[in-house]
């Protein structure tokens, strides 16, 4: 409701305000803790403090983990419950729909170092949300075993010196990866189908950024090339091969929702009957697909 209502202006309880929040925060949040959960090593349940990590992901929710609760504490001192309320929003998209997802197959291998990150990220958040979402951050904290017997006793999280580069960078990289999706969709091209190329027009970002974008994109390279007229240009053109790879990429996500449908966990192996029509073209993909979906047929 703080973050809703107008500086100077009468609240007033809405519904349709509530539900907003609720699906445009509390869902989201929600979803990505609990993926968090379901790959969680029982060992990192004992750190109080976050993992040492190279990863540019990782040091990227780190920057905007102090980010915020640099914004949060300054506005909370000065008793501005609207601009205290407002980042956490923006905060819980980017560690949705960019670091939790694209970290998804460092989280599946137990990948001590994400899981490390998600860690202290969620708990410092719960720590951060406290005063604002109380039962909420209480559960996480919970879970996550914190040190206190309640997130409410403990200390006010304290922000690092923020990385200012990174998170340009970044900004930057997501910004190429917004564009040459549109291009994808202008060509009526869907993400699962692989493409050839991208060529972006910056130099500024390294290899580590360029590798975000390439797995963003779903595309075989990223090429800097300084004379485009525009900031990227997407090779859309199909070779018999790249659709061909576009057919796994469709097989293995109908045998993930076929998955999800069951109930099945990341762990357990299932046998999928494969339709008569798709046998062939399954036996021939059968050692990609069965890793990628832990299946047999």
């Amino acid at each position: 409701m703080s973050s809703v209502v107008m500086q100077a202006e009468d609240m007033l309880f809405k519904d349709e305000e509530i539900k907003d929040v609720h699906n445009r925060l509390i869902n989201i949040l929600w979803n990505s803790f609990s993926f968090y959960e379901l790959y969680a090593d029982g060992k990192l349940e004992t750190r109080n403090s976050k993992l040492e990590t190279k990863h540019v992901l990782d040091r990227w929710i780190l920057a905007r983990l102090d980010q915020l609760i640099g914004e949060v504490t300054e506005a909370m001192e000065k008793y501005d419950m609207v601009r205290a309320t407002r980042p956490i929003k923006d905060f819980v998209s980017d560690l949705s729909t960019w670091y939790i997802r694209r970290s998804r197959d460092r989280f599946k291998v137990r990948d001590q170092e994400a899981l490390g990150t998600a860690r202290h990220v969620f708990q410092e958040f719960s720590k951060l949300i406290a005063p604002v979402m109380p039962f909420i951050a209480e559960d996480i904290y919970r879970r996550l075993k914190g040190g206190k017997e309640s997130v409410h006793l403990e200390d006010w999280p304290k922000a690092g010196s923020v990385d200012q580069k990174i998170l340009e960078n970044m900004e930057e990289a997501r910004k190429i990866v917004s564009l040459a999706l549109e291009a994808r969709s202008k060509a009526g091209i869907k993400v699962r189908q692989p493409l050839a190329k991208l060529e972006i027009r910056t130099d500024a970002l390294g290899s580590e950024y360029l590798e975000i974008i390439k797995d963003e994109l779903n595309v075989k390279e990223v090429v800097v090339n300084n004379a485009l007229e525009g900031d990227v240009c997407l090779d859309t053109t199909l070779t018999p091969k790249l659709e061909e790879e576009g057919r796994v990429r469709d097989a293995m996500r109908a045998v993930q929702d076929w998955r999800k449908e069951r109930g099945l966990k990341p762990g357990e192996t299932a046998r999928y009957e494969v339709p008569e029509a798709e046998k062939e073209f399954f036996s021939k993909h059968a050692e990609e697909i069965k890793k990628a979906t832990n299946i047999e047929f």
